[in-house]
Parts: C-alpha cells; sequence; structure tokens
C-alpha cells in the first residue's frame, strides 16, 4: 500500500564547483611497499606483508576477493604461515599468532612453512640464491639464470627465498615474485576497497534526477561492481551508502533493472524497488523510452495531498511538485506506467501556478470521479455519467441508519439482560427470604405453645 508523499517545490542545481560522478570501473586496490618490504607470508590465495612498520593481510573471500586489515605493527622482523594456516608475526623477543598480537608463543613452540632458504626444491627443480650478488639459479638438469617477466631497467637483485605450497617466491625491488621455471613473474597483491563508494562525487545527479529526461531499462551485466544509495534524503556533495560494508557487491547474474539518471560516467538505476549507482559501461541498456501504456482515465483527482515527481520512483529527489486533492485540481493524465516492482503510475500533466507541471503521480492515490476538497463542499460534475453523488449519499444514509439499528438492538439486549438478571437476583431472594419466614413462624407458634403450658 503506497503511503502519499508532500514534496515542497525547489530549484535544484549544482555548483559549477561540484566534482564530478566517478564510479570506479573496480574496487580493487594494490598494495605497494615503496617504503620497503620487510617480510612476506603466503598461504594459498592469502598474503602478509610486513613493511614501513604496518602489516597488511589480505585474506581470501567470495567472488575471488581479498579482504584487506592493515594495521601499524613497528618492529616485525619477519612473517611465517603454519601449516593450518594460522599467521606468525616475529618479534626480535619471540612469536606471536594473528590477529591477536598480544599472546606471544615461543619460537620453540611453533612449527611453521616458509621459512627463509637459500635452496628450494621443489621435487626434481631447485631454485638457488646467491647472497653475495642476488642472482637466482634454476636447476632443472643444468643451471639457468632466472630471468623477470617484464622488462626491468636496473640491477636484479633476489632476496627472501620462500616456498610456500609447492611454488618457490622471492622478494626484488620492494615486489614479490613466484617463480615460474626459469622466470620470476611478478605477485601483484590486490584488495577490494569498498570504502571508496563513500567518496563518489554526486556530480550532477541531482538536476538529472529532477529533469524530464526519459527512462531507460537495462542490463546491469555480470559480475559488475554496483553500490546500494540512499535517495529518501536529499543528495549533498557525495552519495549517501546506508551500509558501506554490505552496499557495494558484484552482481552474481545479470540483472534487469531501470536506468533513472546519469551523472558522470555512473548510472543511477533500481531493482527491486531500491536504488544503486554503477558505471555505464556495467549496463546493456535495451530501452531508451519504456512506452506508455493507454490510460484508463483521461482526467484524474488526488484523494489526498501528493507529491508529483520527474521519475517513476517516489523519491525527494525526483519529486518536482504538490498536487492538492479535490474536484478542483484535476490533472490530465498523459499514460500509464508500471515500473518493474508492479506499482502503477500515471503520468499527468496540470498548471500549478504559472507553471505547467509534467510528471509522475502514484495512481494508488488517484480516482477518475471529481470530489469536494471540503466536506461542506458539493460538486456533482467530472467522473462517469453514471456516478451520482446523490446515489452515493443515499448509501452513506443507508449505512448510517443500519448502524443505529445495530446500536439499538445492542442497547435493547442490554437492557432486557439488565431486567433478567434483576428478576434472577430477585426470586433468589424470595427463596432466601421463604425458608427464614418459615422459620420464624415455627418460632413463634412454639412460644405460643409454651406459654399456653406456663399457664
Amino acid at each position: 500500500m503506497l503511503s502519499a508523499a508532500t514534496i515542497s517545490t525547489g530549484t535544484a542545481f549544482a555548483l559549477d564547483t561540484q566534482a564530478e560522478t566517478v564510479y570506479p570501473d573496480s574496487f580493487e586496490r594494490s598494495l605497494t611497499f615503496d617504503g620497503g618490504l620487510t617480510d612476506y607470508a603466503v598461504y594459498g590465495e592469502n598474503y602478509a606483508f610486513a613493511y614501513s612498520g604496518q602489516l597488511a593481510v589480505l585474506t581470501q573471500s567470495g567472488n575471488n576477493e581479498r579482504i584487506p586489515d592493515i594495521r601499524a605493527v613497528s618492529s616485525i622482523t619477519g612473517l611465517e604461515y603454519s601449516s593450518e594456516g594460522e599467521l606468525y608475526v616475529c618479534f626480535a623477543d619471540g612469536y606471536c599468532v594473528y590477529p591477536d598480537l598480544e599472546q606471544k608463543k615461543p619460537l620453540s613452540e611453533i612449527e611453521v612453512q616458509g621459512k627463509e632458504q637459500t635452496i628450494v626444491t621443489i621435487g626434481s627443480l631447485s631454485y638457488a640464491l646467491d647472497t653475495t650478488d642476488g642472482s637466482m639459479l634454476y636447476l632443472d638438469g643444468r643451471f639457468n639464470q632466472v630471468t623477470l617477466q617484464e622488462a626491468y631497467e636496473g640491477e636484479v637483485k633476489f632476496s627472501k627465498l620462500k616456498k610456500y605450497n609447492d611454488t618457490a617466491y622471492a622478494v626484488m625491488n620492494n615486489c614479490l615474485y613466484k617463480m615460474e621455471g626459469a622466470t620470476a613473474v611478478k605477485v601483484n597483491p590486490t584488495y577490494v576497497d569498498l570504502n571508496l563508494a563513500e567518496k563518489i562525487a554526486t556530480g550532477t545527479a541531482a538536476e538529472a534526477l529532477k529533469s524530464d529526461s526519459a527512462i531507460s531499462y537495462g542490463w546491469l551485466e555480470k559480475g559488475k561492481y554496483y553500490t546500494e544509495i540512499d535517495l529518501t534524503i536529499e543528495l549533498g556533495s557525495t552519495f549517501k551508502i546506508p551500509n558501506p560494508a554490505t552496499a557495494t557487491t558484484l552482481s552474481a547474474d545479470r540483472l534487469y533493472c531501470t536506468v533513472l539518471a546519469q551523472s558522470g560516467n555512473a548510472y543511477i538505476i533500481t531493482m527491486n524497488g531500491k536504488s544503486y549507482l554503477t558505471a555505464k559501461s556495467n549496463v546493456s541498456l535495451v530501452a531508451e523510452t519504456p512506452s506508455l501504456n493507454q490510460p484508463d482515465a483521461d482526467v484524474a483527482y488526488a484523494i489526498e495531498d501528493i507529491g508529483v515527481y520527474a521519475k517513476p520512483y517516489l523519491s525527494p529527489n525526483t519529486g518536482i511538485g504538490e498536487l492538492k486533492s479535490g474536484s478542483t485540481n484535476a490533472v490530465t493524465v498523459l499514460g500509464q506506467y508500471t515500473d518493474l516492482t508492479g506499482i502503477e503510475y500515471y503520468k499527468v500533466t496540470f498548471t500549478q501556478g504559472e507553471n505547467n507541471v509534467t510528471g509522475y503521480v502514484a495512481k494508488e492515490l488517484m480516482t477518475p470521479y471529481a470530489f469536494p476538497a471540503e466536506d461542506e463542499e458539493i460538486n456533482t460534475e467530472g467522473g462517469e455519467e453514471d456516478f451520482k453523488y446523490e446515489s452515493n449519499i443515499v448509501t452513506v444514509t443507508l449505512a448510517v441508519a443500519i448502524v443505529a439499528l445495530v446500536l439499538i438492538a445492542v442497547l435493547y439486549l442490554g437492557v432486557a439482560s439488565s431486567r433478567s438478571d434483576k428478576r434472577r437476583k430477585k426470586k433468589q431472594a424470595v427463596k432466601k427470604k421463604k425458608p427464614a419466614e418459615k422459620d420464624r413462624k415455627v418460632d413463634e407458634q412454639y412460644e405460643e405453645d409454651y406459654d399456653d403450658e406456663e399457664e
């Protein structure tokens, strides 16, 4: 059931200094170690890095995303993963278990994999690190010099050779590499930074949502990011995100949506009654202007004061005016529209003051019949010919009469019940009284007999 919404009329405009809306192509970010990579550890698709007094742990989650935990931790001398996937952070005085960096364990109690070595053997293959010049040799029956996959200018000098999951890793120029044959391939540790959604500027979204531009249908493609936004409040300089931790997700499948407006490189779309922001490149348009259906009324009236919206989406950000109820506020119905959730709208046009307003109203809050705005006013014009206010008044009068008869019946039953209760109580009192009078008469007769005997 729709509720009426009252929208105050105002002028929406974008300041010249308003930043443009830029929706990220991806929320993945690369982790860099310009300040110096102290150590690393690998467990499956999870990575841990110690660098510049910080500890970064990238944990694998759904959709191939890595959720980061980056914290300031100084004086780290090494990192290791156990065979069960526990991360051990090594300090000068011992080890401790991540993430509880206060519960330290002695080195002697810990079994770890991936200790730093000079020779790593993987089956019949071996990698040998020369710690004097940082060169790496690859042995598969003969020695080969390990080279980098990408072009690199400068001295290639490896350090911190380790073995994780039958793969050899090493550090070179503050970057992590894994060995693939005689080639070292750079590891690009990425993570998903969902906090980026809170920094997206609204740009020209405010005026785009209130404009008369056409809406569209389209498909949000599979594997694309989209972010829920809150349009129940007026837009500010950045989009309001209801829950930043869960608002941005990857589409698990193609999703059909309505495109309300465009701002910068982004679309504002709706699905299942909610509003979202996504990159234009993530949506494939299929219908530029969904056609309006033939309306079931040419003229309509609001049954209460309601808002008028530039788009078929009830929001303060799409509100462009207010329609008062009553037969003196007729609107011309241009067409009928049903959104993807089944809510029906009229597209209407009417005069408001000196301006002509064209927009959408909730059909559920409209009627094709004229009616007085005030109880004492009477207006029998408008609507269908067979619709008569007199017949309505008769109907209401009959309804009132029926209600009055019911009330009389209820009162009668109440009075009858009350009288019945009084008669029942009286009978009970009489029953109690009769034995008492009988006993009194017996006593009087006994006293008379006793007096006779005395005489």
